[in-house]
């Protein structure tokens, strides 16, 4: 079946007949279907500016043109060609401008006929809430005939979700489809959706905003902003991945820390902490652990990774116990002997912050200030950190520290495991992972002889009584003085 004849073709046929009337002669359903008897005529009763514009006219609608230029293409080529006189050119150009100016005016016309005659088949967003045309960031498209009412944000997500796809990390951008038909948007209505939401209140999105740059083509956006989809990516795979996934790569990422990091801040979670809640306090550093990987920035890659490693030490040196598992034993009753059990997990830890942005906020605009991990706010520059029982351990005197030791070993048992054990599930141990330097040695032997112990969880039997407990202490220690003096004298 041939295809009807464009509507701007019989407009321009219709012109160029006024100015060269043996063309306007033959109908443009003739000059398309039978080529060869036109050209005959023309060349037997029309002068040669006739037979030139005819015969152009005629090969470029003709059905057997195989170059298959568009209108636009076509004129390009007659205004270019140095074998066609320069008068036949302006009329051609003339007479053209003037087909595509009345053939636009008509479209509007028909559209805007469309418009008011069609119903509104969707008249609620994506989460069923009814909108309106009185909105603000609502926008309506006739779209295959059908009016659909959007609204701005549902479009940008949706939007958004076509152009970062990115299956195993590698940019695949989507057609941009009408989420309740299926049917890919058209290059105009993509232009209608882009400069709605450049003139609502909602954000523009760089994803959105480039795609326009890029004049709406999809391989160009593509190669031009795969470092930028790349990122959102990467981004998306952190909050939206599942706990499993996550928990293995939070695994990974810990046993590469442990690999290069000194032995006091290593960190070595039990394998029964509760994965949900290991996924929750690891999901930032998951976010910079990606970046460090995947990221196509080599700037922003190099950056990840040295942050990640800052904030994993500092996470260590507030709490090197945490993802330690307890078994506190206490009695079941006052007057019953039997020994209950249950587990308890050291789930302390630093509190992710972000960059503090505000901090020079009145000058930001007059200067660059970098940003130095060993500022004030940075965790590895306090004093001391507050333990378990809030307060710090620089506090606690001798007499307390025996008080506390003596609570938790009669009360609490501390269930020590093997590092082995953290990679039981067939993960590899860090390399050189029990080798010690000398000055670490030295460090923990004097830490041992030190010992304090507030960092652990202390939970007494409902039989003990502290002050009992403490003055027993006082006697003890008495008692053993006593016996030092005795002895010596």
């Amino acid at each position: 079946m041939t295809p009807e004849i464009p509507l701007f073709y019989h407009i321009f046929h219709k012109l160029l007949s006024d100015v060269y009337p043996t063309i306007g002669d033959f109908p443009v359903d003739t000059i398309r279907e039978n080529q060869r008897e036109y050209s005959t005529v023309l060349y037997k009763t029309s002068d040669a500016p006739t037979i030139t514009v005819g015969l152009l006219f005629g090969m470029h609608i003709s059905k057997s043109n195989h170059t298959k230029l568009s209108k636009l293409q076509w004129l390009h080529s007659m205004l270019v060609n140095k074998f066609i006189h320069i008068d036949i050119q302006t009329i051609i150009e003339d007479k053209f401008r003037k087909a595509q100016c009345l053939y636009r005016r008509l479209c509007r016309l028909v559209y805007k006929y469309k418009w008011n005659k069609t119903p509104v088949s969707i008249d609620h967003d994506l989460y069923l809430n009814p909108i309106s045309a009185n909105q603000v960031n609502v926008i309506y498209l006739l779209h295959n005939g059908r009016k659909y009412a959007f609204t701005l944000r549902d479009l940008i997500h949706n939007i958004e979700s076509s152009l970062t796809n990115s299956p195993n990390m590698f940019a695949e951008p989507l057609v941009c489809k009408n989420p309740y038909t299926n049917i890919p948007f058209s290059k105009a209505e993509l232009y209608n959706i882009y400069f709605a939401i450049k003139h609502g209140t909602c954000v523009m999105s760089p994803i959105i905003h480039n795609y326009f740059l890029e004049n709406f083509h999809l391989k160009h956006f593509r190669d031009n902003n795969e470092v930028l989809i790349r990122n959102i990516a990467i981004s998306r795979l952190v909050h939206s991945n599942d706990t499993e996934n996550l928990y293995y790569s939070i695994r990974r990422m810990i046993s590469k820390h442990n690999s290069t990091a000194n032995r006091r801040r290593r960190l070595l979670i039990h394998p029964s902490f509760p994965k949900d809640k290991l996924v929750d306090i690891m999901r930032p550093y998951v976010q910079l652990y990606y970046t460090s990987l995947y990221s196509l920035d080599n700037v922003k890659r190099n950056d990840a990774c040295l942050t990640l490693e800052t904030r994993l030490n500092h996470f260590a040196r507030y709490n090197n116990c945490f993802g330690r598992r307890y078994v506190i034993l206490q009695k079941n009753s006052f007057l019953s002997e039997e020994i209950i059990s249950r587990y308890t997990y050291n789930d302390t830890h630093l509190p992710w912050t972000k960059v503090n942005s505000n901090k020079n906020y009145e000058t930001s605009h007059l200067e660059i200030v970098e940003s130095d991990s060993d500022s004030e706010d940075s965790p590895d520059n306090t004093d001391h950190h507050e333990n378990w029982f809030g307060r710090s351990d620089a506090s606690e005197t001798p007499l307390q520290t025996n008080i506390l030791a003596s609570l938790f070993r009669s009360s609490t048992r501390y269930e020590s495991f093997d590092e082995d054990e953290l990679w039981s599930n067939g993960e590899s141990q860090p390399e050189n992972h029990n080798m010690v330097s000398d000055n670490e040695a030295d460090d923990e032997q004097q830490t041992t002889a030190n010992f304090v112990l507030p960092s652990y969880i202390i939970q007494m039997d409902s039989e003990f009584n502290e002050m009992s407990l403490l003055n027993s202490t006082h006697a003890t220690v008495d008692a053993a003085n006593l016996d030092t003096s005795t002895g010596s004298g």
